[in-house]
């Protein structure tokens, strides 16, 4: 029987690869979004989601983005039916719960959803 230490390794190591090697789940970016991200956000072919809670937000606002706290994430993007086909990133403050959005979206029928991991690098793109 593995006992619980092992049982941590394992689950903390698999944490680690999924997150900071495979990306943290979601599409990969398209190949141009960093050279041409400001164009891309502008002519709004790319949308930005927000999934930190109200304060965090309210601390540190991610600027032109849709503000949708994990809990709400189905719900709100039934309620402003967005397009499906867009290009969405979505972000928090690490990247974990951008991942678990990204899963709602594509339950959803969403195409296109990639992780940036936190609101920062959003920030820094919308700054370009």
């Amino acid at each position: 029987m593995l006992s619980k230490s092992l049982i941590v390794i394992i689950v903390g190591g698999a944490f680690v690869y999924f997150f900071f090697f495979r990306g943290g789940g979601g599409d990969p970016l398209p190949q141009n979004f960093k050279s041409e991200s400001a164009k891309l956000i502008e002519e709004n072919e790319v949308v930005g989601i927000d999934v930190r809670s109200i304060s965090e937000v309210r601390s540190n606002p991610a600027q032109g983005s849709i503000h949708m706290p994990l809990g709400e994430v189905e719900s709100k993007l039934k309620e402003l039916n967005l397009d499906k086909e867009k290009h969405y990133v979505v972000f928090c403050e690490s990247g974990m719960r951008a991942s678990m959005a990204i899963k709602q979206m594509k339950g959803l029928g969403f195409k296109k959803v990639s992780n940036i991991r936190d609101w920062r690098s959003w920030n820094k793109l919308k700054n370009k």
